[in-house]
């Protein structure tokens, strides 16, 4: 003997523990059993010990199921405090009668039931004994036609009208809504309810429905008998209303009535308005670059007239400077040994202004904006300087690097700080070989020059001052405004190596 009980954590235990009626299922007699209790109706798998559950939620008129029967075409009849149900084993459709449908009353009693040999069915109940030929329920019955015979707008009836209403807000029928196949709300309709109706007057009270919004409601949504299903706050797009309904003879119309519905976006949520907006946005980026490129056209034009203008009018006046003092020199070196070398000082100074406005001349004119110019240049100045110092200069350089963007202000600190190393190599380390290295780390450019000189301490102020005019001072400053480093490697009697690092504009390719 096996005893099965209700526990409260375990939801495919025995609901109710006061059982009042039991059958074996029609189909499966060896495995499902059905019983009544006090709260609904219970199918026990005999093989695992297991219940399923049956109360008003899937369609019972009451959840007291006094006594249980079946009939010839295996479908239950079950007796409760509010009807009988004739419930089918297989699909689990339910069918309920009240009084309203012949019965003595609608509430039956324990132990009232009892199923003839000729098939007819007994229960007893406060109103007395009910008996019926199960048989006379399964005579063919047709479906009723079911229409959409109403619509309400943020609970205003809307009816039919040839006229259409002039403001915005309002909403109106071009047809009778029994011949309305298609709606169309705008973003403002917050609230639609929709009515219906199943064409059978037999009981209209007792008339059932249900109905489903697709692209809204994932299943059929069972309204009973309330005829009609209120949507609020749709979001904009296209969805189809579906309704069935069950009549008095309990037929279900399949086919249903549909009505489609669109609900349109507000102006600022149409393709049109995103279209024109995304546009606009177009147009205003492609102008803002337009307005950029002509801007760098622009200062491109202006640093290339500032270059012409520096090398014919500023660089000839210098040249003529330069020649009229040589000339002069010449002339006076017998007679005036002191105005003639005033004059190698003018001429002296001359040069180095011509040579700095080369530089500039150099660092402005926007055709240099790559490395391969500040490499070519470079070479040509350590060619001039190992040519008149019998230096012996080896420049190497990472290939790849001549396609990188430097700016002007970069071009220009870059090239001083490595002349001005150069220079000071030359002049102040007692060396004979430089190497210079130019290489790409990541995003980091870094040059290098390295003397095999004797070196100096770092440490004292006068000598740091006194490299080069302003010496390695100027150099900092200078690599300061690259936002870069400057680090200086020297001992004495070990040369001196200036390692420059800044960070380049790399084109995305590279």
């Amino acid at each position: 003997i096996v005893h099965y009980y209700h526990r409260e954590d375990d939801h495919k235990s025995l609901s109710n523990d006061r059982t009042l009626s039991s059958i074996l299922d029609p189909d499966y007699p060896d495995s499902i059993l059905w019983i009544g209790t006090e709260r609904g109706l219970e199918r026990m798998d005999m093989r695992n010990g297991t219940f399923e559950h049956f109360t008003t939620d899937r369609g019972l008129p009451n959840n007291v199921v006094y006594g249980v029967l079946s009939d010839a075409r295996k479908n239950l009849w079950l007796s409760t405090n509010r009807g009988l149900c004739l419930f089918n084993p297989r699909t689990f459709e339910t069918r309920n009668f009240t009084k309203q449908d012949g019965l003595q009353h609608n509430e039956f009693n324990e132990r009232a039931y009892l199923k003839a040999k000729d098939g007819t069915l007994f229960f007893g109940g406060v109103g007395g004994l009910t008996w019926f030929d199960p048989k006379d329920f399964y005579q063919h019955h047709e479906s009723s036609r079911i229409v959409i015979n109403g619509i309400q707008i943020d609970n205003r009836d809307i009816s039919f009208s040839r006229i259409a209403d002039t403001e915005e807000s309002t909403f109106h029928l071009d047809q009778p809504m029994e011949y309305t196949s298609s709606i169309t709300l705008r973003h403002f309709h917050r609230m639609v309810t929709i009515e219906f109706a199943t064409l059978d007057l037999t009981k209209p009270a007792g008339n059932q429905y249900r109905y489903q919004l697709e692209e809204f409601n994932l299943d059929w949504i069972e309204s009973g008998t309330q005829h009609h299903a209120t949507y609020t706050n749709l979001p904009p797009g296209e969805y189809t209303f579906k309704v069935q309904g069950k009549n008095s003879e309990n037929v279900w119309n399949r086919e249903g009535a549909t009505l489609n519905i669109i609900v349109l976006p507000p102006w600022w949520a149409t393709l049109w308005f995103k279209g024109f907006v995304l546009a606009a946005v177009i147009s205003l980026l492609y102008g803002f670059y337009r307005y950029r490129m002509r801007q760098k056209e622009h200062v491109q034009a202006l640093r290339n007239r500032i270059s012409r203008d520096l090398h014919d009018e500023i660089g000839s006046t210098l040249s003529s400077i330069s020649l009229f003092g040589t000339v002069a020199q010449k002339r006076l070196s017998t007679e005036n040994p002191g105005v003639a070398d005033m004059l190698t000082k003018i001429n002296e100074s001359s040069t180095r202004v011509m040579e700095s406005i080369n530089d500039i001349v150099w660092a402005v004119n926007a055709d240099n904006d790559k490395m391969e110019h500040v490499i070519n240049r470079m070479r040509a100045f350590t060619s001039e300087i190992s040519d008149a110092s019998g230096w012996r200069i080896r420049y190497e350089h990472d290939p790849g690097l001549t396609d990188i963007p430097i700016d002007m202000v970069q071009r220009r600190n870059v090239y001083l700080i490595f002349k001005e190393a150069v220079n000071n190599a030359v002049k102040y380390s007692k060396g004979s070989h430089l190497l210079i290295q130019l290489r790409r780390e990541y995003t980091d450019m870094i040059l290098s020059i390295k003397d095999d000189g004797v070196g100096f301490d770092r440490e004292p102020a006068d000598v740091l001052n006194t490299l080069g005019g302003n010496g390695l001072r100027n150099m900092r400053i200078r690599a300061n405004e690259l936002n870069g480093e400057l680090e200086i490697v020297t001992e004495p009697g070990i040369g001196t190596e200036i390692q420059l690092k800044w960070k380049a504009k790399f084109h995305p390719s590279l």
